[in-house]
C-alpha cells in the first residue's frame, strides 16, 4: 500500500472509463425518446374503407404498437381457416392500402423505429 497515490487515481480512471458508455448513453442519445408520430396519417384514414370478411381495422396506435402479433395472428388462423370462429379465410390484403413497395413501406418504418425488418418475402410474393 506504499503505491496508494497510484492506485487511487488510477482506480477512478479505471471506473471511468469502464462506466463511460453509460453514461454517454444517458447524456447524448436520449435513450427514452419515442419516434415521432408521422403528420401524414390522419385518424380519419379509414372512413369508408371496406374490409373483406367484415373485418375492422385496428386504430393506429394500436397497430404500431402490436402490428407484428396482429400479422402473427392472421398467419396462423390463416393456415387453418376452416378453424376460425366464423369459417372464413382472412385476408391478408395490407399493401393494397399501405403501398405497393416493400421498400417504401415495410423498410422505411423499420428503419426508421431501427428494428430489423423480418423476412416475409421468403414464402410471400415480394408487392
Amino acid at each position: 500500500m506504499y503505491d496508494s497515490g497510484k492506485i487511487i487515481p488510477g482506480l477512478a480512471v479505471f471506473v471511468l472509463l469502464i462506466t463511460f458508455p453509460i453514461w454517454y448513453n444517458n447524456l447524448v442519445c436520449n435513450v427514452g425518446a419515442a419516434p415521432a408520430k408521422d403528420p401524414n396519417l390522419s385518424k380519419d384514414m379509414l372512413q369508408g374503407v371496406s374490409f373483406p370478411n367484415g373485418q375492422s381495422h385496428p386504430p393506429a396506435e394500436e397497430m404500431r404498437a402490436k402490428h407484428m402479433n396482429v400479422l402473427q395472428g392472421i398467419h396462423v388462423t390463416a393456415k387453418d381457416y376452416n378453424a376460425a370462429k366464423d369459417g372464413q379465410k382472412p385476408t391478408m390484403s395490407c399493401l393494397a392500402c399501405h403501398g405497393g413497395s416493400k421498400e417504401k413501406f415495410c423498410d422505411s418504418c423499420h428503419a426508421y423505429a431501427s428494428v430489423k425488418t423480418p423476412d416475409c418475402w421468403t414464402c410471400h410474393t415480394t408487392p
